[in-house]
């Protein structure tokens, strides 16, 4: 196991309140003893969790942030007066133990939507959620927050004199646009002025770049938050680097951990007009269920791939490039042999993770890369009883 330390300033705890029906932990309290700078990046789903509103809502004042309520096993949305009345509640009593500012606290959810969050249970185990802050670690939250997730996800970065950990959770229904996903992100370094700015790019190259079913969550978040407690402050492009690499990570790991996944790939799109145009065709590649099922196989069956592109944008088929594994199996209207394609398929069905490389030829500067994995019966299996 990595070292997860927490960041000076940071604790966390998480517990079992009985929310989900199997007794695991449920419930983590994320908790920054400065008031912290932070950023926020929310579902584009026109149907929202009360957390995602509470949470735009409050971003938009400036208000430092302290505190991140989050529970697992119930999405607390589309259950009517319910999901406010709880979030009020649970705020209230929350800020009152941990004698923070009543605007100093978020909730974030994760779970079956529709369905009644049982209120009684988090508020009665709020006390002793507070008191395990002194002892908590970093993998009691982790393991709060998850759903479906076959393992915890977390990375961390050592800087000079500070460092950055963050969490995610998220397995099924995932394709951002920002699926069922979060991402908590701190660090004791000084905010740069731009810090909203730096977690937009950090999440549209790697939260919204993966793919697991095409479905994007009521829930979805990202939340960075810095509270500064090192003193040290670094450049914004060294900042944004860091930031980068630890988002990729995290996204990566939920491809890998996606529900019945047993292989991941990546789909890098080069010689598009735009970026804006590779990322529609790099996204498109990736969520492509033909595509999907191929990787799943080890079927060399390339087609699928351009397919998947011509659907998003330009493609000339005289013009394009594709390799998949290291093999060229398109070169400007040059197919690969029967050998290429039988030795393809041994490489993928050996392989836990696939590159697939794409270039348009239409002799542009756009690149995107794109991440999703296999989908197998084990997914229909399991997301066919997912609520019994």
């Amino acid at each position: 196991m990595g070292d997860f330390t927490l960041p000076s300033g940071f604790r966390c705890a998480g517990m079992p309140v009985g929310i989900k029906a199997s007794g695991l932990p449920d419930l983590g309290l994320l908790f920054s003893g400065l008031p912290a700078d932070w950023a926020a990046v929310f579902t584009q789903n026109a149907l929202k969790a009360h957390c995602v509103d509470q949470g735009s809502a409050l971003l938009a004042t400036g208000q430092p942030l302290q505190a991140l309520l989050v529970n697992s096993g119930n999405a607390n949305c589309a259950n009517g007066p319910a999901a406010p009345a709880y979030t009020q509640a649970a705020l209230s009593e929350l800020t009152n133990l941990l004698k923070i500012p009543a605007e100093a606290a978020l909730t974030a959810s994760t779970g079956i939507i529709g369905q009644a969050m049982p209120s009684q249970k988090v508020l009665d185990a709020l006390p002793e959620l507070v008191s395990r802050l002194e002892a908590g670690t970093a993998q009691d939250f982790a393991q709060a927050i998850m759903t479906t997730d076959k393992f915890s996800k977390l990375s961390r970065r050592q800087l000079s004199g500070a460092s950055m950990l963050g969490w995610a959770k998220g397995a099924g229904m995932i394709h951002p646009n920002m699926a069922t996903m979060l991402c908590f992100i701190v660090t004791d370094l000084v905010a740069p002025a731009n810090l909203q700015a730096l977690l937009q790019s950090a999440v549209d190259k790697s939260f919204n770049a993966i793919s697991v079913d095409g479905d994007t969550s009521t829930n979805d978040m990202v939340i960075l938050l810095a509270n500064g407690a090192s003193g040290q402050e670094i450049a914004e492009e060294d900042f944004q680097a860091v930031l980068d690499t630890l988002c990729l990570e995290l996204a990566e790991m939920i491809v890998l951990d996606g529900e019945g996944a047993e292989r991941i790939f990546a789909i890098t799109v080069t010689g598009a007009n735009s970026q804006l145009e590779a990322k529609a065709i790099a996204r498109g590649i990736s969520r492509s269920l033909l595509v999907k099922t191929a990787v799943s196989g080890g079927d060399p069956n390339w087609g699928r791939i351009l397919a998947a592109a011509g659907q998003y944008g330009p493609l000339d088929f005289a013009c394009a490039k594709l390799s998949v594994a290291g093999i060229l199996v398109l070169d400007c209207g040059q197919t690969a042999s029967s050998i290429e394609l039988a030795r393809l398929s041994q490489i993928m069905k050996a392989s836990e993770r696939l590159e697939l490389c794409l270039d348009l030829g239409l002799g542009g500067t756009g690149s995107f890369t794109a991440y999703g994995c296999d989908l197998n019966e084990a997914y229909v299996r399991f997301n066919a009883h997912y609520s019994t």
